[in-house]
């Protein structure tokens, strides 16, 4: 958590309150990328501002990434995205498997990098197909119109981002051969990087770095050390290519600890989503990383939105929100919690970040009570920013969003038990809850 004196940690675009339908995710980005402002030329007003996006892929980790440039700048930003091969998908497929990570590139790093944020003026791709498809795509998503329009097939924007491309893709060779595995520095000329003693398989530019990796290299290193089986080597590499939920629809039956502990919690097996899995784990304090593990396989290619859900679902649970509120309308109408046994609900205590984190939050809900008064229950999307930029100052009152969505959404604002907001995405008094975006720290 920042100081007092930093803007809080920024909202990110795929948080908040997670649904067992992921197109909400997706809103939330399209909401939040609507709300940047856009301008004809980057902060420095020396470049044009459009960007060119192409989905590439890095040969030495067999992975599919979208790669961004202004070639008017040749500033570049690169997007993992989570399949391989998506360029042999139907274009209609390749669609929905970029436009989400193309929105979170921008909401989440490239737009933030500039002062004040800035949204493309325009954008383009190199394929005719495609870039129609993307544009019915952002259309459907109520992106605004200047962006609902793609050009393709620009030869010196093609061009421009091949040779970023080249050289990018040599870098990354390099690195995934020689370069420390966590900062990614490349040695100096003369100098070696020790090896990790375990596995032999990763390299080091400090002890710093080894110490700060080992949290997510620990587990890829144990499995190293201990097979002896290419088949099991094999294995691990095809559970690395599957989603936490599809690991678990594949896997529930044959892993006892998965049933045993699910019966413990009241879990129906198989679940029907990563969220009910999640928030399952957190309210009756289960929600450990070998639970993770045992539920979503070792090397889940969502693991980062897993653990950003667990994240929220935690503060959610922690603040132990009132009838009333958002979340506890959002619970009971999805029968969230169906099953789970009364004596079970026990989440785990407030680490240190999480308790400052709460106290933020019910520090803004004080504020937003003042703000609002006798208005609270009618309070909209246009008071929050109001409430923002006096806690936090013009320039930094989007960093603020995460804190507020968790502060208004736990609040008693009347809704009634079993009220459905999904039922009502476009109602003002449901968009309030939903809106996200900003800045990262």
């Amino acid at each position: 958590m920042p100081e007092d004196s930093t803007p809080p940690e920024a909202p990110s675009a795929t948080r908040g309150h997670y649904t067992d339908r992921i197109e909400y995710d997706i809103i939330d980005l399209a909401l939040a990328f609507n709300k940047i402002p856009r301008s004809y030329r980057v902060s420095d007003g020396c470049h044009a501002n459009h960007w060119h996006f192409t989905v590439r892929n890095i040969l030495t980790a067999d992975r599919d990434v979208l790669h961004i440039v202004n070639p008017d700048s040749r500033a570049s930003h690169i997007e993992v995205l989570y399949h391989k091969d998506i360029s042999l998908a139907p274009i209609n497929v390749q669609v929905n498997l970029v436009i989400s990570p193309l929105l979170k590139a921008f909401v989440k790093t490239i737009c933030t990098t500039f002062t004040p944020l800035s949204a493309p003026w325009s954008w383009g791709t190199q394929d005719e197909d495609f870039a129609k498809e993307m544009a019915s795509g952002m259309t459907e998503l109520e992106i605004r119109k200047g962006l609902c329009r793609i050009s393709f097939g620009d030869e010196q924007h093609v061009k421009i981002e091949q040779e970023i491309w080249s050289a990018e893709e040599e870098r990354l060779k390099l690195v995934a051969k020689i370069g420390c595995k966590k900062c990614k520095q490349l040695p100096k000329s003369g100098q070696t990087f020790n090896r990790c003693s375990g596995c032999k398989e990763v390299q080091y530019c400090s002890k710093g770095c080894q110490r700060a990796d080992w949290k997510e290299h620990k587990m890829f290193c144990q499995i190293v050390q201990i097979t002896t089986s290419a088949a099991r080597i094999s294995t691990i590499n095809a559970e690395a290519a599957l989603d936490g939920h599809t690991y678990h629809v594949r896997n529930w039956a044959s892993t006892p600890e998965v049933q045993t502990l699910a019966k413990k919690m009241g879990l129906k097996l198989p679940a029907r989503c990563s969220h009910q899995i999640i928030r399952r784990l957190v309210i009756t304090g289960n929600d450990t990383e070998d639970n993770f593990i045992k539920f979503f396989g070792l090397h889940a290619v969502d693991e980062e939105y897993l653990e950003d859900m667990r994240d929220e679902e935690r503060l959610e649970a922690l603040l132990k929100c009132k009838k009333g509120s958002f979340y506890y309308a959002m619970s009971t109408s999805h029968n969230y919690d169906l099953g789970c046994p009364k004596g079970a609900l026990n989440p785990r205590k407030a680490s240190g970040d999480e308790e400052r984190h709460l106290d933020l939050i019910k520090s803004l809900q004080k504020i937003i009570r003042e703000h609002m008064g006798a208005r609270l229950h009618r309070i909209t999307s246009n008071d929050m920013e109001d409430i923002l930029r006096t806690t936090y100052g013009s320039d930094h009152w989007q960093c603020g969003m995460r804190f507020y969505i968790h502060a208004l959404n736990s609040m008693d604002l009347g809704y009634p038990e079993g009220y459905n907001p999904c039922d009502y995405r476009k109602d003002d008094r449901t968009l309030r809850h939903w809106s996200g975006g900003g800045c990262d720290d």
